[in-house]
């Protein structure tokens, strides 16, 4: 739910916040107050491009900012959000776009920055906005067989038939890597042979440069490292004389600690100095190392490097590398001989899975083709009332060649304005007000399977009045029942029957034009019905308009 929108230097916004509750939120005002540029802020945070000629006229920077109450049973919101890593307080996630004049836009969800991704991802799960330009949700064509399948309330085999799907997808890929493996393999097989061999003959390891440069370091100086052998382990045998200064130093240490508590831990400092020397000495008992250098040995290892380098400067990696292409030849050559039995074995696992896949599709086919026949039959009777009279609705299903996502059926939502003149897809509808009118009838059909928290429609009452605009809003206060509604209005009807009731009003102010969004009290909304009347000093008109209010539950 939408609980506050803050608007800062955007148009003719220098400063704006709007506050929001349950039910249905109504926003009216005089042609050219700011509505549009309300709603250009919605979709900003809907991942709308941001143009630098939205920010106000002097200013270095606009900003949309909205916080909103997270609804409890949407895991797929969660899971978005703990990825972006957003920051929860208390329930409410505040969302925040801001567009400097040079053009660039800065998103931040929760606190952290975002990227537009994420907003567009995340945006979707929070609101949907019905309306001219807007890109509704439900017009996408991908959305249709889904939503079919929460209206046949099977969620669960839809889920069901989608992993069955990506099983099938997968066992596909594998087969169609293997079979390529193979085949580049079988071609290239000389080739592939004489690399590995080369490799195998290296004889190469984790860490052996490391070893070798180590090992060729410790020959080249043997003669000197077994001269200072010797004198350390002539010093350390004589342990008489070490360990007769080694006394006298602890029991010095023992008085000083004595005299003055502080230093006492310089004799536990002590005791470990004395072990270490003893295992200094063991140490050093078992360093064994030829007496002077060997040439030949030297002569080897750097034989064996020289090859290592060889290798890495044709293949242009580095020694892992080396060791990752001798694996994953050996695993080529392998497959092209043994393929036939591995890619048999995986496209028997592929088919299967297929079969599991159009087992369930057919079967979920078969509840969609029913939500759909009741979705046309209801939607059709729906935007009669909503004041299209003539018009008709329809699914149109095709069968798929091969599962997809949502089984074997295509849904695509068709709208039929007026006998005679043919189907066309919902995308194709132009008029802003017709098409907010559809949502609403569609909206209003799947709202006990929709996620969506917030519906925002505008232009909904485009070219209506008198009992067609009267049922329109009827039918936003019941969609509003379980989600939250805003509705740009130019009707009394409809702004009549809102829980909450705003209004746009602008200003002039040393030559400047000023916009705010203000929430109306009872008194201010009786005020702007009359307006919307258009005699606002009429008495019959207030009271024409205070009746309205009466009616209102």
């Amino acid at each position: 739910m939408l609980l506050e929108l803050e608007i800062r230097d955007l148009a003719i916004f220098s400063q704006a916040r709007a506050e929001f509750g349950p039910g249905l939120s109504c926003l009216t005002g005089e042609t050219g107050a700011g509505k549009s540029v309300f709603l250009s802020a919605l979709r900003l945070l809907q991942g709308a491009r941001a143009e630098a000629d939205l920010v106000r006229r002097g200013s270095e920077r606009a900003l949309v900012q909205a916080r909103f109450q997270l609804p409890q049973s949407d895991a797929e919101l969660k899971a978005q959000l703990e990825e972006v890593g957003a920051q929860i307080e208390e329930g409410e996630l505040l969302v925040s776009r801001e567009i400097q004049a040079n053009g660039r836009s800065r998103i931040r969800i929760g606190g952290v920055s975002a990227s537009l991704k994420d907003l567009v991802a995340i945006s979707r799960r929070l609101f949907d906005l019905h309306g001219q330009h807007a890109q509704q949700r439900l017009l996408s064509v991908t959305d249709h067989a889904a939503l079919l399948s929460e209206l046949a309330r099977k969620g669960a085999l839809a889920l069901e038939t989608r992993q069955a799907v990506n099983e099938w997808k997968r066992l596909r890929e594998e087969v169609r890597t293997l079979t390529r493996v193979a085949q580049d393999a079988e071609r290239n097989r000389e080739f592939l042979e004489f690399q590995l061999h080369e490799l195998a003959q290296a004889h190469l390891a984790p860490g052996q440069e490391e070893d070798f440069e180590r090992r060729i370091k410790v020959l080249s100086q043997a003669g000197q490292i077994s001269q200072w052998l010797e004198q350390s382990r002539t010093t350390l045998a004589d342990g008489g004389a070490l360990e007769r200064q080694m006394g006298i130093l602890a029991k010095a240490i023992a008085k000083i600690a004595q005299a003055d508590e502080s230093q006492a831990p310089l004799e536990d400092r002590l005791r470990e100095v004395r072990s270490q020397l003893t295992e200094i000495a063991i140490s050093l008992d078992s360093y064994d190392i030829p007496d002077s250098a060997d040439p030949e040995e030297v002569d080897r290892l750097n034989g064996k490097l020289a090859r290592i380098q060889k290798l890495k400067l044709r293949h242009r990696t580095d020694l892992a590398g080396l060791v990752a292409l001798r694996d994953r030849l050996e695993s080529e050559l392998r497959l092209a001989t043994d393929s036939a039995g591995e890619i048999a074995l995986r496209q028997r696992q592929a088919d299967a899975a297929l079969e599991r896949a159009r087992t369930l599709g057919q079967e979920l086919s078969g509840h969609q083709r029913l939500a759909a026949a009741s979705l046309d039959t209801d939607i059709s009777a729906r935007l009669q009332e909503l004041g299209m009279e003539g018009a008709a609705f329809r699914t149109r299903l095709e069968e798929l060649s091969e599962p997809g996502p949502e089984g074997l059926l295509k849904a695509v939502f068709e709208l039929s304005p007026n006998p005679g003149e043919g189907w066309r897809e919902l995308t194709e509808v132009a008029s802003g007000g017709e098409a907010s009118r559809i949502m609403l009838a569609i909206e209003s059909r799947l709202s006990a399977v929709d996620p969506v928290p917030l519906l925002v429609f505008d232009e909904v009452d485009a070219g209506l009045s008198g009992t067609v605009a009267h049922q329109v809003g009827r039918s936003l206060r019941e969609l509003a029942a379980d989600r939250q509604v805003v509705a740009i209005t130019h009707l009394h009807q409809v702004a009549a029957l809102a829980d909450q009731h705003l209004s746009i009003a602008k200003t002039v102010l040393d030559g400047r034009t000023h916009s705010q969004v203000n929430n109306l009290s009872r008194a201010q909304r009786l005020d702007e019905l009359c307006r919307m009347l258009g005699k606002p000093d009429d008495p019959a008109v207030r009271a024409h308009a205070l009746s309205l209010l009466g009616d209102a539950p």
